[in-house]
């Protein structure tokens, strides 16, 4: 044999002994095992050069070993690689895990069988990014790959990941007290402040702990910085010569986000140390624009009483009301409520002056006034596109719209920043998309029972919004999604369709009441609904449970799905983490790919007779018992394993 590369990295590796060394990435093989792997290679690449597999190799590592690795430039190389190689596995693990959901790494991982340096690669990688479709898959692999005290320390670093990972660690909206912008070069002392404000009791972002840096965190990290201070109810600078430093990210990107954006955030700074006189001019004046008229803090004890006195000063969450707590209860989720009934405020304050709007006929143009309370004037049915719209800071907090409006058009009040409280009227049939997207103060949505649609995106973001009850024909994709607050959906008799992603990303919801007229559950519309909602009643009257449409429900302990459902789309509970129990009423026909993949707590499944087909890897990645009817319905749960080791077992009963 004339070549040798390493597997790892691409690189020449030198033979001394019975071992063969890279002179790269130091990884070792033994002598038949790095034979047969060459020798192998040369077979298939068939006369293609191995000096461009080499190359291509060492790419992809330099790539997927860099401090923080950018997504493109990962994807980019493994695809280089898979043109030259196309069953390269490494390569493979790569690319497939920038995919979300990651189901193809997730069946790829088990049929895997790599050295010891290509798995220590691959735990590595997979652990720093993992994601819960990949916990069983990855705990497979380690137990496969290695022995002893390895394994030990791998199912420990698994475990510990994946305890951040449903703790909600990495979730940049999650609501918070405190966000820390600091140095790295500060690192012991930001440890310690962190350490201080949680043994106190303050919930605390910080991106070292709480962002990823793995898989494409290079292309994400602002996006999701910026995610996190917008969610978190103070700001506090950790104040250094480092983090005043000009090429601080704190200071270049934070700083200024902070003063442009979020100029009403409460903030602190919190010195390390005194200015001196090498601070430049133009930090000290974008600190002082940032900081203006305030003291700084030096002492913790001060920093912890300056944050609980912001606190104490932010709204307090509201208790929730009456028909929500009974909502709660396993016997009241049996009666689906009425459509939420709107009437006139008798106790409203006047009407807003008209000539604080642009009206042109029985159509509210444009809002021009600086009012905090906003009251519409009557003889008003449709408000247009951008209405509200203000970019630089709307002040409005609270609006009342009149009896005789029925269309609220796309992105009336969009960015509404300081919007709280809207009065919704009896008459109001029509949501525009973005209607209220981004309202980040918005606490409740309670719309009226003539309400027909909901647009797109209608409630996006408004991550401080609690309760929302409504009965719309069609609620459209992505109309509440990432609602990070969100506690209780309450759907009134009327709504027929939840399209995809509608309540996507509401992490908090604890009480899900779905009426008896619903017909469709879109793709992914509650996914990641993680860490409260241990309970659904889906109604006889479902018909369609689309992809994904519940996955990543950590909490959810039991479902039991209707006969009215005939098809169980693809990934529908998949890597729901404490989900135990299962039952599916005669009726269904098909059980879609992964339906009820990774769902790692998962005891026993029933099984209908209706059931003709089960797509690959339905139960596995768990250890239930699945009871089937009959033999036929054995063979054809068997015959749904592909390439993916599976611990489940099959009784007929």
């Amino acid at each position: 044999m004339e070549s040798h590369i390493c597997q790892r990295c691409g690189a020449a590796v030198t033979k001394r002994g019975a071992t063969y060394v890279c002179a790269y990435c130091r990884a070792t093989y033994e002598d038949d095992a790095e034979e047969r792997a060459t020798v192998t290679l040369q077979g298939l690449l068939d006369g293609i050069k191995i000096e461009r597999l080499s190359a291509a190799r060492k790419k992809l590592y330099d790539a997927a070993h860099a401090q923080y690795p950018s997504k493109d430039v990962v994807i980019d190389a493994a695809n280089a690689v898979l043109a030259i190689y196309p069953d390269d596995a490494l390569a493979k693990v790569y690319l497939y895990s920038h995919e979300e959901p990651a189901y193809r790494l997730a069946e790829l991982l088990p049929s895997l069988k790599l050295t010891k340096p290509e798995a220590d690669d691959v735990l590595s990688w997979v652990t720093r990014s993992l994601t819960a479709e990949l916990v069983g898959p990855i705990h497979d692999f380690a137990e496969r790959h290695y022995r002893d005290q390895e394994l030990t320390a791998a199912m420990t670093r698994i475990e510990e990941e994946a305890n951040k990972l449903f703790e909600g660690v990495y979730i940049p909206s999650l609501p918070r007290d405190v966000f820390l912008a600091y140095s790295s070069a500060d690192m012991p002392q930001v440890i310690h402040i962190l350490n201080l404000l949680e043994e106190n009791g303050f919930t605390a972002f910080a991106a070292f702990r709480n962002l990823r840096h793995g898989k494409g965190a290079a292309g994400d990290y602002w996006s999701s910085l910026k995610e996190a201070m917008e969610a978190c109810a103070c700001f506090v600078y950790i104040s250094s010569k480092h983090s005043r430093a000009a090429t601080c990210d704190a200071l270049k990107r934070e700083i200024p986000h902070l003063t442009v954006h979020l100029p009403k955030k409460p903030r602190i700074e919190f010195l390390l140390e005194d200015y001196d006189d090498r601070t430049p001019f133009l930090v000290k004046n974008t600190l002082k624009k940032a900081f203006p008229d305030q003291e700084y803090c030096r002492d913790e004890e001060d920093l912890l009483l300056r944050i609980q006195s912001i606190l104490e000063g932010a709204p307090s969450p509201e208790e929730p009301a009456p028909a929500a707590q009974a909502a709660a209860s396993p016997a009241a989720a049996q009666q689906a409520p009425a459509a939420p009934v709107i009437e006139e405020d008798e106790d409203r304050p006047e009407e807003t002056p008209r000539d604080h709007f642009e009206i042109e006929g029985d159509v509210l143009k444009r809002y021009r006034g600086k009012d905090e309370t906003v009251v519409i004037p009557a003889g008003i049915k449709i408000i247009a596109k951008d209405a509200f719209v203000n970019f630089s800071g709307s002040p409005v907090k609270r609006i009342y719209i009149p009896n005789g409006v029925t269309r609220i058009e796309e992105m009336a009040f969009y960015h509404c920043d300081q919007l709280k409280e809207v009065r919704f009227p009896p008459t109001l049939e029509f949501m525009g998309k973005l209607a209220f997207g981004y309202c980040r103060r918005l606490t409740e949505v309670v719309l009226p029972g003539l309400i027909r649609e909901i647009s797109a995106e209608a409630f996006r973001e408004c991550t401080q919004v609690k309760t929302v009850k409504c009965a719309a024909k069609r609620i459209g994709e992505r109309a509440f999604r990432e609602c990070a607050s969100l506690r209780t959906v309450d759907l009134g008799e009327g709504t027929k369709i939840i399209e995809e992603s509608v309540f996507n990303h509401c992490g908090q919801l604890a009480s899900l009441h779905l009426p008896d007229s619903l017909q469709e559950i879109g793709n992914g519309a509650f996914a990641r609904c993680e860490f409260a909602l241990s309970e659904v009643r889906l109604p006889k009257s479902l018909k369609t449970l689309g992809q994904d449409c519940f996955s990543f429900c950590n909490a959810l302990k039991r479902i039991e799905i209707p006969g009215s459902v005939e098809t169980i789309e693809s990934g529908a509970f998949s890597c729901c983490d404490s989900l135990e129990d299962v039952v599916i009423h005669e009726g269904t026909t098909f059980i879609g790919q992964v339906a009820f993949g990774s769902c790692r707590s998962l005891k026993h499944v029933t099984l209908p007779s209706t059931v003709t087909s089960i797509g690959p890897n339905a139960f596995n990645g768990n250890r239930a018992t699945i009871t089937c009817p009959n033999e036929k319905i054995k063979a054809t749960v068997q015959q749904s394993v592909k390439h993916w080791d599976h611990h489940f077992t099959l009784v007929v009963g």
